[in-house]
C-alpha cells in the first residue's frame, strides 16, 4: 500500500489443520522500504600496496576489462565511489602480469559492503604493469674549441648545476645509460657563456627525467 509502505501479512495453516480450530493473525501488516535499482559504470584503477625494492616503481599499467558495470540500490550506489583492484608490489623488480579480485571504495577509501542485491558485471581482471627503475647519474661535460677561442682570451673551466640528474626507464635501458653527456664548442668566444639544456631533449628514447627532478641543467664556461 503505497500511502503507509506497507504489504498485508496473509496466515495460513499447512500442517495439522484438524487440530486447529481457529487462529487470530497478531501482525497484518509489516513495513518496507522500496529502493530504485541503479546501473553505473566505473573504470577499474590499480592500487599498489607494500613497497618495491630501492629505486624501483612501476607504470605502463593496463587492465582488462577496463570497466566494470555495477547494478545496486541507490542507497549503495551513493556510496561507491571507484572500482579497483590491489596489487602488491612489496619486494619486486620485475614487471608484472597477474590477476586481481575488482572491488568499490568510497570516497575516503574504505570497501564498500556489498550483498547479493549488489551485481558487478566482472568480479576479476588482469593487470599488466612495466617495472621501472630510477638511477641517479652524472653529467658529462665535453668542451671543444677551447684553443680557438677570441684573442686576449683563456678557457679556464665549467660550474654545472646539477652535476648529476636522476632518470627512470626500463631497467636494461636505465643499466646501459652511466652518464649525460653535453657538448659545447667555445671556437669564438670572448666572454663567460652560460648556457641552459633541456635533459629530455638530450636522453636517449625510453628514458625520462624522474618525478620531481628539474630538466634543465646551467652550465657556466668561464673565459
Amino acid at each position: 500500500y503505497g500511502a503507509t509502505g506497507s504489504v498485508a501479512v496473509n496466515i495460513s495453516v499447512v500442517n495439522n489443520k484438524t487440530l486447529i480450530r481457529s487462529w487470530n493473525p497478531i501482525t497484518r501488516s509489516v513495513k518496507i522500504d522500496v529502493e530504485e535499482m541503479q546501473t553505473r559504470e566505473f573504470e577499474i584503477q590499480v592500487e599498489h600496496s607494500g613497497t618495491a625494492q630501492d629505486s624501483y616503481t612501476f607504470s605502463d599499467e593496463t587492465v582488462s576489462p577496463s570497466v566494470v558495470k555495477v547494478t545496486a540500490p541507490e542507497s549503495i550506489m551513493d556510496t561507491i565511489d571507484h572500482a579497483a583492484v590491489n596489487i602488491s608490489i612489496d619486494g619486486l623488480s620485475d614487471d608484472v602480469d597477474t590477476k586481481a579480485e575488482v572491488k568499490l571504495y568510497t570516497r575516503a577509501g574504505r570497501e564498500v559492503e556489498t550483498d547479493d542485491r549488489v551485481i558487478m558485471s566482472v568480479t576479476e581482471a588482469s593487470v599488466s604493469m612495466s617495472a621501472v627503475k630510477t638511477n641517479q647519474i652524472s653529467v658529462d661535460v665535453q668542451v671543444t674549441g677551447q684553443n680557438q677561442i677570441a684573442d686576449g682570451y683563456k678557457y679556464i673551466t665549467y660550474q654545472c648545476d646539477p652535476q648529476s640528474i636522476s632518470v627512470t626507464g626500463a631497467k636494461a635501458l636505465v643499466a646501459e645509460f652511466d652518464k649525460l653527456t653535453i657538448q659545447e664548442d667555445l671556437t669564438g668566444a670572448s666572454g663567460n657563456i652560460t648556457k641552459t639544456y633541456k635533459v629530455s631533449e638530450l636522453l636517449p628514447s625510453g628514458l625520462e627525467v624522474a618525478d620531481k627532478q628539474p630538466d634543465t641543467i646551467k652550465v657556466t664556461y668561464q673565459i
